[in-house]
């Protein structure tokens, strides 16, 4: 269904006092379709993703989620719909290679969390794919001596 809407909103509104961080905001995303948040610093951008992925209430507006109304919701049931977002700090775990690092966080996304290294490696490796690359060598470095930004 290439023209199934996954996500939209509908004058979304929210206010911080006398500030309006989000005003009757109207987004219509696809199935297959990739999309990009851009604006100035205090735009809004960050206080749409958190309205839309349950971290902030809306003072006004709908969240349709795969058509059905998901306003309101907290970040974890809308993760679990399919719905996430990242945060700018990054967390590392330092004492783990930068290969076992980037296998937990797919397996922890694909909800494949595996005792012991030879099988996190075995039933995940197949699917870090163009993730690693570009930092092949530095698959056996632990990630507190790799530059990260």
């Amino acid at each position: 269904m290439p023209d199934a809407s996954i996500l939209k909103t509908i004058d979304l509104t929210k206010s911080f006092g006398m500030v309006m961080a989000a005003n009757q905001v109207n987004v219509e995303i696809h199935a297959g379709e990739l999309v990009g948040i851009v604006g100035a610093n205090g735009s809004g951008k960050t206080t749409f993703l958190n309205l839309i992925t349950g971290y902030l209430t809306p003072d006004r507006g709908r969240i349709f989620l795969m058509g059905e109304d998901r306003t309101g919701l907290p970040p974890r049931v809308v993760t679990r719909l399919g719905i996430a977002r990242s945060f700018q700090i990054p967390q590392l775990y330092t004492n783990l290679s930068v290969l076992d690092s980037i296998l937990l966080s797919v397996a922890a996304r694909a909800q494949l969390m595996v005792v012991g290294r030879r099988a996190r490696r075995t039933a995940v490796g197949a699917r870090i794919g163009s993730v690693t690359h570009g930092v092949l060598h530095h698959a056996e470095c632990p990630v507190a001596v790799v530059p990260h930004e």
